[in-house]
């Protein structure tokens, strides 16, 4: 798995865009451990996010199932879970974690702690500083963010330290397929109101890039 927490309890927490924080912590449970993530003290949210995971039957039974990734809504869950995880995954790739909810997910976290994951975005290596009127600079911010991470890190001893900076998701995957085992559930798609990113989301090879899939023993069939 890309970020590198397989079979490690797990916590995934950030800013950044849901669709990643989801399919993050959807991933990190399939792939064992304890996968945590949390939502903020929102019940609803707790239920959608769910829903969004693994399909609306599931986000209505209002109950973790083993091997799925946990949602959580209180302080007291996010303490309990970040003293006991071993790797924790932040996604940033839309806005930077603050100083101050960094500092207070290293000070809090447990002697258990050996492995951070980063989830940027492509460019910040590049990023130019806000122009006249403030306008801009948010991929400068990122990549701030990214050296305080850095930082703090470095000052604890047995850390590791990863980056993945990732593009812009397109959607459409094997998920809904494969009965939502890997990407998100259908009910995320069928949330989309408007029918061309509806398109695009759904099934962006296709609709986008105009990609065809065809199967080689029909094909053989029918020419015979």
């Amino acid at each position: 798995m890309i970020l590198g927490v397989t079979g490690l309890n797990s916590l995934t927490f950030g800013p950044g865009s849901l669709e990643l924080r989801l399919i993050t912590a959807k991933l990190a449970a399939r792939n064992g451990g304890d996968a945590a993530l949390y939502a903020g003290p929102d019940e609803k949210a707790q239920k959608r996010w769910r829903s969004l995971m693994y399909g609306k039957e599931y986000g209505d039974a209002d109950a973790d199932a083993p091997g799925c990734a946990r949602v959580m809504t209180t302080v007291e869950e996010l303490g309990a879970s970040l003293s006991a995880a071993e790797a924790l995954v932040l996604v940033c790739d839309t806005a930077p974690l603050e100083q101050s909810a960094l500092d207070t997910l290293f000070n809090n976290a447990g002697d258990d702690l050996r492995r951070v994951v980063l989830i940027s975005k492509m460019g910040v290596t590049r990023a130019k500083p806000a122009g006249p009127f403030g306008l801009g600079g948010g991929d400068a911010a990122i990549a701030a963010g990214e050296a305080a991470l850095r930082k703090a890190a470095s000052a604890r001893d047995g850390l590791d330290l990863s980056i993945v900076r990732v593009g812009t998701l397109k959607g459409g995957g094997p998920g809904a397929a494969e009965g939502g085992e890997l990407g998100l559930s259908q009910l995320y798609y069928d949330g989309i109101v408007d029918l061309s990113t509806y398109m695009c989301t759904q099934s962006y090879d296709k609709f986008t890039n105009g990609a065809k899939v065809t199967d080689p023993q029909r094909t053989a069939a029918q020419s015979a």
